[in-house]
């Protein structure tokens, strides 16, 4: 039975490392485009992405897509690294959902390069249809994982309840968009901010899993 030792545990520190790295790197990026967006960010107002807009003037602009980008890059590589350890285990554990869900969040971190190189300004609708893939791939590879932390052996305590948490997180960030959906402010800003930062804290939660070497999911997982 394996029990996420492998090979693959070398490499598990420094992808782990880089994904933090990567989601320092999106948070100050982010931070910085929104103090330098000249025309007022206004998160009750204005969507996330507002910063990013191709316009004269707007001297914030690359900021946003270098985030996105970078963010990314850096972030990929322990998603992969999930990937490949259930493809090895899937002869004895076959998790159809674990390579379901990892399949759409790597995919997922691939429209979130696109939504950089589709800034809103000029682009529009293309990239609001971007965004919505992202946080899509994110959301349901997210919900995916889940199921097979669920999946788990009774004995197996802390990843069923690895399998709950994401619906908590989830629910959080429902309620942020019920503002929004009732027109009690305009901006998109805030429930797209409330719905990364609930995705993520998840997504932090596998990199320190995979920095502790634990690789192994649901069924396949052996303490």
């Amino acid at each position: 039975m394996s029990d996420g030792r492998s090979d693959l545990d070398f490499f598990c520190k420094y992808a782990a490392i880089s994904a933090f790295i990567g989601f320092i790197i999106f948070s100050v990026f982010v931070l910085v485009s929104i103090q330098l967006y000249p025309f007022g960010w206004d998160p009750f107002d204005d969507a996330f992405s507002t910063t990013g807009e191709v316009r004269n003037g707007n001297y914030a602009a690359g900021f946003l897509p270098a985030a996105l980008a970078l963010g990314s890059g850096l972030m990929t590589p322990v998603l992969v690294l999930y990937l490949i350890q259930v493809k090895r285990n899937f002869k004895e554990y076959k998790q159809f959902n674990a390579l379901l869900g990892f399949t759409l969040k790597i995919i997922g971190m691939g429209f979130m390069v696109l939504v950089a190189a589709f800034p809103t300004q000029p682009w529009g609708k293309t990239h609001d249809y971007i965004a919505v893939l992202w946080l899509a791939g994110e959301l349901f590879g997210l919900l995916f994982i889940s199921f097979a932390m669920l999946a788990g052996k009774k004995g197996e305590k802390k990843d069923r309840l690895w399998g709950f948490i994401p619906f908590i997180l989830i629910v959080v960030a429902i309620v942020f968009w019920i503002p929004y959906i009732l027109e009690t402010w305009d901006g998109i800003a805030i429930p797209e901010i409330a719905s990364v930062l609930a995705l993520y804290s998840y997504n932090i939660a596998l990199w320190i899993r995979a920095y502790m070497g634990n690789i192994s999911i649901g069924r396949a997982r052996q303490s």
